[in-house]
C-alpha cells in the first residue's frame, strides 16, 4: 500500500475519497466474510482505492471480475499490486456501459468502499440504481460506514435508502481495528 499516494488523493478530493486512511485488513476480512461469495459468482468491486478489499478477495481465491477505481493515482497503486486484475477508471454511475463493454454477466456480489454518505440523495440514488440494475435478483452488496459518523443525518439518510432498495440490510459488529472503526452493511436483494 502506498500511504503517500492515498493521503495525497484524500487531501486533493476528500469528498470523493471519503476516508482518512486506507481500510485495514481487519475491515477487508469482515467485508469479504459478509459478502458470502461462492465459486462461480461474478464479483464487482467499486471504490477500490489502494486495494485492501481486492487483496483480501484474491487471498481467498475470489479475484473480482471487475474493479472500478476512477482516481488515477489510486488505480496505479492498485494495478501495481495486482497487475492481473481487471481495473477500470469508470464511475459506478456508468456501470451498465462498462459491463456491456466488458461483456460481463450481472454481478452476484458487489464489494463497495464508496463514500456513500458524502453524496447528495440524487448521487446516492444514481449510483445505487446503477449497481442494482446490474446485479442479479439474489445479489448482495456489502459496504461500510464509520462508527463515529453512523448516527449523523447523512449516514442515517443513506441507511434509509439502503432499507428502501434492498430486501434485507444487516449491520456487522464494529470493526475496532480499522482507522476509524467501521461497521459493514450487508445488503441482500
Amino acid at each position: 500500500m502506498s500511504w503517500p499516494v492515498f493521503i495525497k488523493s484524500a487531501l486533493r478530493d476528500p469528498s470523493r475519497i471519503g476516508a482518512v486512511a486506507p481500510s485495514s485488513a481487519h475491515l477487508a476480512r469482515q467485508m469479504v466474510d459478509d459478502s458470502d461469495i461462492r465459486d462461480g459468482m461474478c464479483i464487482l468491486e467499486v471504490g477500490a482505492g489502494t486495494g485492501p478489499m481486492t487483496a483480501e478477495l484474491i487471498r481467498r481465491g475470489h479475484t473480482p471480475d471487475l474493479v472500478l477505481e476512477p482516481c488515477d493515482d489510486l488505480r496505479a497503486v492498485l494495478l501495481n499490486a495486482h497487475p492481473s486484475v481487471n481495473v477500470v477508471a469508470d464511475s459506478v454511475a456508468d456501470l451498465a456501459h462498462t459491463r456491456a463493454e466488458h461483456a460481463m454477466a450481472p454481478f452476484d456480489r458487489v464489494v463497495s468502499s464508496l463514500p456513500w454518505a458524502n453524496w447528495s440523495p440524487t448521487d446516492q440514488n444514481t449510483r445505487l440504481g446503477a449497481i442494482l440494475d446490474n446485479m442479479t435478483n439474489d445479489g448482495r452488496m456489502v459496504t461500510f460506514t464509520y462508527a463515529h459518523t453512523s448516527m449523523l443525518p447523512k449516514a442515517r439518510r443513506f441507511r434509509r435508502v439502503l432499507l428502501e432498495r434492498f430486501q434485507t440490510v444487516t449491520i456487522s459488529p464494529v470493526v475496532w481495528k480499522n482507522t476509524p472503526p467501521a461497521m459493514v452493511y450487508r445488503c441482500q436483494r
